[in-house]
């Protein structure tokens, strides 16, 4: 899976350490922006692709630089993952209040080594257990069984719960990794949780697969090619 990567930050030396730590994992991980401009990032999102938002948030409190940076991104890419660089709770706290969805903080005084240490753990969480940001909520996409339109509502169902979402099916469809199938115009399944049931598919929650026809052969190379890995 390809990440792609923004980095804010006021501090010449924060964006240089962040960018070598990245540069150190050598893997499939694109620093799209490095900067200090908030127009230069907005301006390179693409919500279609898997983004990591590296944010400063400890600005001067009359300016909300970062935090206002922050619910830009949000509402701009719903599935976007927002890091927060921070050196002081009170800047924590200001993130909380604005109600931004956060995945990790990593404090930015830290030593080089321990920045290092702090970011190849988070993107490595990235890129052995991919995930997917639904509505705010972070979920291994490994515990996602299906996303499925019912009733005219988006529904996400995980192993541990069944829940609204907002967005269409497309949208988090490009998101997935290719182990995720579209089986129709209503459902998006998860081809580990696919089992052979009597007559025709089911997922692991013992729900039977209705796939579309056309689809069916697809459906049957994709769970084939899987097996093989």
């Amino acid at each position: 899976m390809d990440i792609n990567v923004f980095i804010f930050a006021r501090s010449a030396g924060l964006i240089s350490m962040l960018k070598e730590a990245i540069d150190d994992l050598r893997s499939s991980i694109t620093i799209v922006q490095a900067t200090h401009s908030p127009r230069k990032i907005l301006d390179n999102i693409n919500p279609n692709e898997t983004n990591i938002y590296f944010v400063e948030v400890g600005l001067p409190v009359q300016n909300h630089t970062g935090i206002k940076l922050a619910r830009e991104i949000q509402a701009k890419d719903l599935n976007g993952r927002l890091i927060l660089l921070a050196s002081q709770l009170e800047s924590v706290i200001r993130a909380i209040s604005h109600k931004l969805q956060f995945t990790n903080i990593i404090d930015k005084v830290k030593e080089l080594h321990e920045i290092k240490f702090r970011l190849k753990s988070i993107l490595k969480d990235f890129l052995i257990k991919p995930q997917i940001l639904i509505d705010g909520k972070s979920v291994c996409c490994d515990d996602l069984i299906c996303l499925e339109v019912h009733d005219h509502e988006l529904r996400a169902v995980t192993k541990f719960e069944t829940f609204k979402v907002r967005g269409s099916l497309a949208s988090y469809e490009k998101r997935l990794p290719d182990y995720f199938f579209r089986c129709n115009r209503y459902l998006v399944v998860n081809l580990k949780e696919v089992k052979v049931g009597s007559g025709g598919y089911v997922l692991s929650n013992k729900v039977k697969i209705h796939c579309a026809r056309s689809k069916l052969k697809e459906l049957e190379d994709n769970l084939l090619i899987l097996s093989n890995r």
